[in-house]
């Protein structure tokens, strides 16, 4: 049930500390990394494998007869959809 393609950069992605970014796996730039919580830096990083498992999570959800409208909000915010709770 995908209503419309994520188009985000591919995951996963990964924090380097080193540089205060986030990255893909191929080293392709993603975002500057909050400089003020270091929660925000890990949870931006791991974005598309949430993503991802919400996306699987909905479908299961739905297929045992159940609405996932929480999730399925949250998966058109993150593409940039319209979303309403």
């Amino acid at each position: 049930m995908n209503e419309t393609k994520l188009r985000a950069t591919p995951g996963p992605w990964h924090y380097d500390q080193e540089n205060n970014a986030i990255y893909n796996k191929t080293c392709l730039y993603i975002c500057d990394a909050p400089k003020n919580n270091d929660h925000d830096k890990h949870l931006i990083a791991a974005a598309p494998d949430l993503y991802e498992a919400l996306e699987i999570t909905a479908e299961l959800v739905e297929a045992l007869g159940h609405t996932a409208k929480k999730a399925r909000v949250a998966l058109a915010k993150a593409r940039g959809g319209n979303y309403e709770y």
